[in-house]
This record gives C-alpha cells, sequence and structure tokens, in this order.
C-alpha cells in the first residue's frame, strides 16, 4: 500500500530526465546573477570609463548628485553608477554569462 502511494505521490514512475540544455540554461542564469552582483558591488572602472557613468557629489561629499563629467570624478570615493553604469555592467554580464553558459554547453555535448 505505501509503495504506490509513494509512486503517486512522485508522479508515477516517471524518470525526470535532465539534458545539456538544462545545465546551460542554469548556468547562464547563476553566472550571470553573480557577475551582475560583483560587477554592482565592486564597481570595476575598467568596464564603465566614461565620465557620465557614475554619479557624483557637486560640492561636498553629501551635497546633491550630478552626472560624472570627467575622468577624475570616476577616482572619488562616494560615487555611485548612473542609469548608464547600470546599463554597461548589465550588458556585460549577460554576455559574460552566455559565454559561460555556451563553453559549458560545448564541453557537455562534446563529452557525453
Amino acid at each position: 500500500m505505501t509503495v504506490t502511494k509513494l509512486k503517486t505521490l512522485a508522479g508515477s514512475s516517471d524518470i525526470i530526465i535532465v539534458r545539456p540544455w538544462h545545465i546551460t540554461i542554469f548556468t547562464f542564469l547563476f553566472s550571470f546573477l553573480i557577475l551582475f552582483i560583483f560587477f554592482v558591488v565592486f564597481q570595476p572602472t575598467t568596464l564603465a570609463s566614461g565620465p557620465g557613468d557614475f554619479v557624483v557629489p557637486s560640492t561636498n561629499s553629501t551635497g546633491p548628485y550630478n552626472v560624472g563629467s570627467s575622468n577624475s570624478d570616476k577616482s572619488k570615493s562616494n560615487k555611485m553608477l548612473s542609469d548608464k553604469g547600470r546599463l554597461i555592467y548589465f550588458a556585460w554580464a549577460i554576455g559574460l554569462g552566455a559565454a559561460i553558459g555556451l563553453l559549458i554547453h560545448f564541453l557537455l555535448v562534446y563529452y557525453k
């Protein structure tokens, strides 16, 4: 009696098959999430290299914020990302995540 209850609870006796594209999509989504969080937290200035990619305080450290207008604005410690900077980091995270996903996919298909 308990064996049939377990079979119906699990949806009879079907087997879940994990295909390489399942792993590829999971790898892409996971690597995209990790890369985007890493880029937003550490804000590498090599990726967002333009002066308008950051928002910096205009006069003092707590004053109103304006979009950066010079290259020296990137070196300020209390800068934040502008919309353009977030878009650049998003695009880099999508691109690198897709590259990692494709690499894993080709490895899974080749070594199957």
